[in-house]
């Protein structure tokens, strides 16, 4: 009986951490008084070596994709007129939290940085063994304490951009490529029996290609193809796909693929 008011207090505790881990806390209405005082081109810069950001170091920027849709898993991308980054959070419904057009200052002072598919990512530490390359922040304690909403705004434009001009620097940022039209016969986004992720092959009417991704799980996944020319928006990746080096395309949501004439 003795041990009885300290086990009633861990499992209370245990209850409102496993809660807090599925609901990142909403922002209050009242914002922050934290300010960026670095551009996210130095988390480009340290991404290349792979190390931590320095002491002091707050970036900003605006959010541009989230969870909403499946096809980006726990992370959010957010930029400013600098550069772009992925922040692996590490919890689920962060659209709730971190709409599209969510002004943020991320508190990254010891956070790693790491550059995967030519896009910054950040989170907690780098593993060369995880699914990640680097580790989610995970907690909502630590997400708490380096994310900080600090406004809201309106979603921002996608970049209009040609596949001949797409640059590695463009990596992770929005952007929209118009007049593609798909060269394959599968009959939806998402259906690869061997792979949680698919990638499909667009053209331009100049020939340039450009492939699209997206994942098995997103709500749009099982919707058909468009026929004929498609104008696509999303956040620019860079990998080996169909035998070479190419840009990718990952749409945040369905919205994004526009195939009205």
């Amino acid at each position: 009986m003795t041990f009885k008011p300290l086990y009633l207090v861990l499992l209370v505790l245990l209850w409102s951490w496993s809660c807090g881990y599925t609901n990142p806390p909403a922002p209050s209405e009242e914002w922050p008084d934290v300010s960026a005082n670095t551009p996210l081109s130095l988390a480009a810069e340290c991404a290349t070596e792979g190390i931590t950001i320095p002491q002091g170091v707050v970036f900003g920027g605006v959010v541009t994709a989230n969870d909403r849709s499946g096809n980006f898993y726990q992370s959010i991308l957010f930029e400013d007129q600098s550069a772009a980054v992925e922040l692996h959070i590490g919890l689920y419904d962060l659209h709730n939290a971190y709409p599209v057009g969510t002004q943020l200052a991320v508190r990254a002072e010891g956070l790693a940085v790491m550059c995967v598919d030519g896009v910054v990512q950040m989170g907690r530490t780098i593993s060369s063994w995880s699914d990640y390359r680097v580790e989610p922040l995970g907690v909502p304690a630590v997400v708490d304490r380096c994310v900080v909403v600090v406004g809201r705004g309106e979603p921002v434009e996608p970049q209009r951009v040609l596949v001949d001009t797409l640059s590695e620097r463009m990596c992770g940022r929005l952007v929209r490529v118009e007049g593609l039209r798909y060269v394959g016969d599968e009959s939806d986004w998402g259906s690869n029996p061997y792979s949680s992720t698919s990638y499909r092959l667009f053209l331009t009417s100049a020939g340039d290609s450009l492939a699209v991704c997206t994942s098995r799980y997103a709500d749009f996944a099982t919707t058909p193809l468009p026929v004929g020319d498609v104008n696509i928006s999303g956040i620019l990746y860079h990998d080996r796909q169909f035998g070479a080096d190419m840009f990718i395309l990952k749409p945040r949501t369905y919205e994004d693929i526009d195939n009205d004439r």
